[in-house]
């Protein structure tokens, strides 16, 4: 279940959004704070929205991530103007599912983080941990046109 619980996001016209870490936002209706359901922005977002995106303070787009624990790419990036998804790609080159918090933006860039607290279903089967610090792995940092592709990183 989606719990929404995180974080929320005007996005003008009377909208909120809901957010948490790992599904679709959930839109919220104002003033009344009635709930309309997931947002997918017209069936074309198909991966978590973070609940921690970015607004831009000169377009006033929407920049945000999702990771995706089970399958590769891992994660994928995404804008939203005018409340429609413009654009998305895929990160490439993740090892696995890392717990991703936060990122940043620029005018023309998002920076993305890749940590090294990794989250891993193969070693919970074997008796370890699902989240783990691995120490022998850099932090990395990518950076990816907002409009590019994941080859672009």
């Amino acid at each position: 279940k989606n719990t929404a619980n995180t974080h929320v996001l005007h996005i003008g016209a009377g909208h909120l959004l809901a957010l948490n870490e790992q599904g679709l936002p959930t839109a919220v209706a104002l003033p009344g704070l009635e709930t309309i359901g997931s947002e997918n922005f017209g069936g074309k977002l198909d991966f978590p929205f973070t609940a921690h995106p970015k607004t831009c303070g000169e377009t006033g787009e929407i920049v945000f991530f999702g990771g995706l624990p089970l399958q590769a790419p891992y994660c994928r990036m995404g804008v939203v103007r005018d409340r429609q998804l413009v654009h998305q790609t895929d990160v490439p080159g993740l090892e696995g599912p890392a717990l991703m918090h936060d990122f940043a933006i620029t005018r023309h860039y998002t920076i993305i983080v890749d940590v090294p607290l990794t989250l891993r279903i193969g070693r919970l089967l074997i008796g370890g941990k699902l989240i783990d610090f691995e120490e022998d792995r850099p932090i990395r940092f990518g950076v990816l046109p907002r409009y590019g592709t994941g080859d672009e990183v």
